[in-house]
């Protein structure tokens, strides 16, 4: 016996669909939804800084790209071994020339937390801020250095 496909019933006949059209409209809405409102997700991703946590032998570091704005802006905590680093920006841009003016205003917050190692010397952070970057030394206590123990083998 011979496996056969099974037939659909009107196979071969192309029926007016008048949903199919629609369902095209709308997947195509869907597919370019990020491209059709560039300005939005721009400033949303730039409200969100870019981080670098590095470990050395010493403590911990933290570089947060945080372009344009102002060291008055930005605030740094460390709430029960929680980092966390938040800030507003506010910038207008008013220009007039001839026949026309510009008037731009961006306001937005953000905030990002991360949980520190219990090595961490929470009560010893420093922090800098230079030419748009944030610069983070968090310590390691100095009790949690690793002390090299040579262990015999029997």
């Amino acid at each position: 016996m011979a496996i056969e496909k099974r037939k659909e019933r009107n196979e071969g006949l192309e029926f007016y669909t008048p949903f199919r059209e629609m369902q095209r409209t709308i997947d195509r809405l869907f597919d370019e939804f990020p491209y059709g409102w560039p300005t939005l997700a721009e400033e949303a991703k730039e409200l969100i800084p870019v981080m670098d946590i590095f470990e050395t032998d010493k403590g911990y570091e933290v570089e947060a790209e945080i372009p344009g704005m102002k060291r008055e802006d930005i605030e740094v905590n460390v709430n029960d071994r929680i980092l966390i680093i938040k800030g507003e920006k506010k910038n207008e841009r008013n220009e007039e020339k001839k026949g026309s003016r510009i008037l731009e205003r961006t306001y937005g917050a953000f905030e990002r937390s991360f949980t520190l190692p219990e090595d961490a010397d929470t009560k010893n952070v420093n922090a800098k801020y230079e030419n748009g970057i944030l610069k983070l030394t968090i310590p390691k206590h100095p009790e949690s250095k690793s002390k090299k123990v040579k262990i015999e083998i029997k």
